[in-house]
């Protein structure tokens, strides 16, 4: 397949064309780069990496939409953190096969885990994204996703599923005659594929803000409470704004065999590792 890109030429025009009081700003500018595929032309994107370095003295670099992990290797990862990479945001779009074939991704498990392990060896912070709410998904595909990447050196990233008119299963556009625009926001946890109810979706999502907490460096006093509660229950809780301050509040509309499935799920690839290091 044709992967296509903007020419260097135009891509250096573009740059001399910015304001010179835009350019010799001393702020440090970041690039966004929105493209998770810019990789398959390695040499074209840090060509392209490299006018930027040029242009602004100051200068890091975002892949703000995930890089492909299989495009990613040891070597690979040097060279970005060298080039001024401040952020690794990965996609890997499900852990169960299942899935992955029927959305034409590859899985490799074990790079994707060579991958994660090179980046955290960098300490650059890393989150990997996985898309929720798939036709093929279940309440155990995605329990398996977010246990596997709470057990992994990296952040939560999930990207709940959302319909976009032509796409795969949504060719028919009569189908959005009777849906309100905001359904299509993924904000929405709009259930499009029917495989997993707005509860399940919702309950994913602040599953995988636990793994987060769980992993975020200093934690306020409220925070270490809240996650003493859910690891001893097994339950989902929050915060709740009172006139008295903050409190501490069973998640409601919960999908708890969802949660369940997940904190087995945890432990089971904990007793796996803890076995493993002790062979």
């Amino acid at each position: 397949s044709l992967f296509r890109v903007a020419a260097v030429d135009k891509v250096k025009q573009a740059l001399a064309a910015l304001p010179p009081s835009y350019v010799t700003s001393a702020k440090k500018h970041y690039i966004i780069f929105e493209d998770d595929n810019l990789l398959f032309n390695a040499p074209y994107c840090f060509e392209v990496i490299n006018l930027f370095k040029r242009k602004f003295k100051q200068a890091s670099f975002l892949f703000e939409n995930g890089i492909d992990y299989t495009l990613l290797s040891p070597e690979r990862i040097d060279q970005l953190v060298k080039e001024g990479l401040s952020k690794f945001n990965v996609s890997i779009v499900s852990i169960d096969p299942n899935v992955a074939e029927k959305e034409y991704r590859s899985l490799d498990i074990g790079h994707y885990e060579k991958v994660i392990q090179s980046i955290a060896a960098h300490h650059v912070p890393c989150i990997t994204y996985f898309i929720c709410g798939f036709k093929e998904d279940s309440k155990e595909s995605i329990a398996e996703t977010l246990a596997f990447l709470h057990t992994q050196p990296t952040l939560v990233g999930i990207s709940l599923f959302y319909a976009v008119p032509g796409i795969k299963n949504f060719e028919r556009l009569s189908r959005f005659d009777a849906a309100a625009p905001f359904l299509c926001n993924g904000s929405s946890a709009y259930p499009w594929n029917a495989s997993l109810s707005t509860e399940t979706l919702i309950t994913a999502f602040r599953l995988s803000r636990y793994c987060n907490l769980v992993k975020q460096g200093k934690k306020s006093a409220l925070e270490i409470t809240v996650l003493q509660q859910i690891r001893e229950t097994k339950r989902l809780f929050t915060f709740m704004k009172t006139s008295h301050g903050a409190k501490i509040v069973p998640v409601e509309h919960c999908d708890d065999e969802l949660v369940d499935l997940f904190f087995s799920r945890v432990s089971g690839l904990q007793k796996s590792k803890s076995f493993a290091s002790d062979k």
